[in-house]
C-alpha cells in the first residue's frame, strides 16, 4: 500500500464489494422469483456467506475516519434501499415498512459480530425468522 489512507481506501472498497455488491450480484439470479422468495434467498445468502462479519469493525472506524464514515453511509443506503424494495414489493408501507427494513438490516449486520449465528443456523430457524419478517 502506498500509504495508510490508501490501505483504508482499499479495505473499505473490499468490504463494500464482498459484503454488499457480491450479494446484489448473487441476488440477480433470482430476479424472476417473487419478493417473499427473494427475501428468503437473501437471508440464506447472508447466513451462508457471513458477509456482515466485518460490519462492526467498519462501523467502529467511522468514529475516527471520515472516509470510513462516508463508505459506511453509502453501503447502508444501498442495503436499506435493496431490502426496502423487497418489503415494499411484499406489500408493506409506511412505518410498518420502515421498521421491518431497519430491523432486518440491523439484525443481519450485527448477527455475525454481536448476536452470534445461533438464531439462523438451521433451515427451520431461518424459515421461522423469515415468517417473522413477512407476517402482516
Amino acid at each position: 500500500f502506498k500509504s495508510r489512507d490508501d490501505f483504508i481506501h482499499k479495505l473499505l472498497d473490499y468490504w463494500e464489494s464482498s459484503s454488499t455488491q457480491s450479494v446484489f450480484i448473487e441476488m440477480e439470479k433470482y430476479s424472476d422469483a417473487d419478493a417473499e422468495k427473494r427475501l428468503l434467498v437473501l437471508m440464506r445468502l447472508l447466513r451462508k456467506k457471513a458477509v456482515c462479519q466485518h460490519d462492526i469493525a467498519m462501523r467502529n472506524m467511522t468514529t475516527l475516519n471520515k472516509q470510513a464514515a462516508a463508505k459506511v453511509l453509502k453501503v447502508d443506503k444501498m442495503r436499506l434501499n435493496f431490502v426496502n424494495s423487497l418489503f415494499r414489493e411484499i406489500g408493506f408501507r409506511g412505518k410498518d415498512l420502515e421498521v421491518r427494513v431497519h430491523v432486518f438490516a440491523v439484525f443481519h449486520s450485527l448477527r455475525e459480530g454481536f448476536l452470534g449465528k445461533k438464531l439462523t443456523d438451521s433451515e427451520a430457524e431461518l424459515k421461522a425468522m423469515h415468517a417473522f419478517f413477512i407476517k402482516k
